[in-house]
């Protein structure tokens, strides 16, 4: 290939200037004297071998030859013995001079053709070479690009992408047959089939459970947002509360808003629950007991006694005594209004708190759902304790007119019968047998 056309395209690669530039310039000129240093040496190694089998007696016997080569020479042209008069040896000489010219001229100027066809064929394969780099590169991209990068000529890698390149097996096929060996099919499908059945039996159960999962997901927001309509269609007030992560539900049941100065504003939360999906009531401001009775944190009810003050026992009418029962126990006033020593308080009546939580119970069990019961509960109860706490602010500032406070109860004291009230604890239904009166208890003022 031509230097021109090297020099055009950026692919091929360039040779030597030495062995491309200038080549009949240099190599058609007979006068070795005229080459560079650089091209004469290669030269004489070329021509006698390398310098390592050159001695001194070789080059002055060649010189002595060439020497008398010369000398030889020229008496030849110089002899008397020459007859240049003579046309047919004049032209007998000029013909062998001319024909050994063109001899020297035509080996030499076959060597220089044959030297370019083969520096021709040097650039063409360092070219072919080049490109085969170029596609094996490209090809080996697509699986490892961080080393086919490596190989790759930078004019490729400007205009094609890393990995546009990649290959497929062909398997050779001779009379419709493969030449490879015969692989077992039948095995291969049943593998095959094996697999697909595995994977579509996998996706069914997880298909499945996904629908199951997602029918008992939608029960629980049915079921959650069929109470949370019963909240609603019972005309309570729901607000937005604010906790420490999230916004919640919040249920106003108290009496907050009518100015009351209760502790418990009467504020609950609507919770989900995540199991079921039922929502349940929750109070908010609900304070902990600081004593350790196992009755504290139960609700609370009013409960007002009536005693009546006899200084002898006998004078009770022994009908009343069946109809009612009554509690005696020793009567120490400590307001200092004694109605004698050794007087005794006879029970009259009391409120009933067992008939009374049945009712309640009752009533709110026919009419409205689980929901709406434990909020209608939550007011009952917030009723009955801001009750109490009213009415112990109010007995504060009646000390003087015969009301004393002790520990969670209140003595009216009215000459001749006592009225107690007192926060009661509701136990749980299993307890409901502590409302029945235990006529061996006495309670002492």
């Amino acid at each position: 290939m031509s230097d021109d056309k090297s020099n055009d395209n950026p692919n091929f690669i360039q040779l030597n200037p030495i062995l491309s530039e200038n080549l009949h310039d240099n190599y058609n000129s007979l006068d070795d004297s005229k080459l560079p240093l650089s091209q004469l040496i290669p030269k004489i190694i070329l021509q006698r071998g390398s310098f390592v089998n050159l001695t001194e007696e070789d080059l002055l016997r060649e010189i002595e030859e060439h020497e008398r080569q010369n000398e030889q020479h020229a008496n030849g042209w110089d002899s008397p013995s020459m007859n240049f008069d003579n046309p047919e040896i004049m032209d007998e000489t000029s013909n062998n001079i001319n024909s050994m010219k063109s001899k020297d001229q035509n080996s030499q100027s076959n060597f220089f053709q044959q030297k370019e066809a083969a520096i021709d064929s040097i650039h063409s394969a360092l070219n072919e070479s080049s490109l085969s780099l170029d596609f094996v590169s490209l090809l080996l991209s697509s699986v490892r690009p961080t080393i086919a990068s490596t190989s790759m000529s930078p004019h490729l890698k400007q205009h094609v992408k890393l990995g546009s390149l990649s290959n497929d097996r062909v398997h050779g096929v001779k009379n419709g047959v493969r030449q490879e060996q015969q692989i077992d099919k039948d095995k291969v499908s049943r593998i095959g089939r094996g697999w697909k059945l595995e994977s579509l039996e996998k996706s069914s159960t997880s298909l499945r459970n996904a629908s199951a999962r997602l029918s008992e997901e939608i029960l629980k927001e049915r079921r959650f947002w069929n109470e949370m309509i019963d909240v609603v269609n019972s005309n309570e007030i729901l607000v937005k509360i604010s906790t420490k992560s999230f916004q919640e539900i919040g249920v106003k049941y108290g009496f907050g808003d009518c100015g009351s100065n209760y502790h418990d504003k009467g504020v609950g939360l609507l919770k989900k629950n995540k199991v079921t999906g039922e929502l349940y009531f929750e109070r908010l401001n609900s304070i902990p007991s600081t004593t350790n009775q196992p009755n504290d944190n139960l609700p609370k009810v009013l409960k007002v006694k009536l005693y009546s003050k006899s200084k002898n026992e006998d004078t009770i009418d022994n009908q009343q005594q069946q109809q009612k029962q009554h509690y005696t126990r020793n009567h120490n006033n400590s307001n200092g209004n004694n109605s004698g020593n050794g007087g005794k308080l006879v029970l009259l009546g009391e409120t009933d708190i067992k008939e009374k939580v049945k009712k309640f119970k009752k009533k709110y069990n026919e009419e409205k759902s689980d929901i709406v019961l434990q909020i209608s509960k939550a007011r009952f109860f917030l009723f009955e304790e801001e009750l109490f706490y009213q009415l112990l602010k109010e007995a504060t500032t009646l000390i003087s007119l015969q009301v004393s406070i002790e520990s969670n109860r209140i003595i009216i004291d009215l000459y001749d019968y006592v009225i107690e009230l007192e926060a009661v604890p509701v136990p749980n239904d299993d307890n409901e047998d502590d409302f029945e009166e235990n006529p061996a208890k006495l309670h002492y003022f």
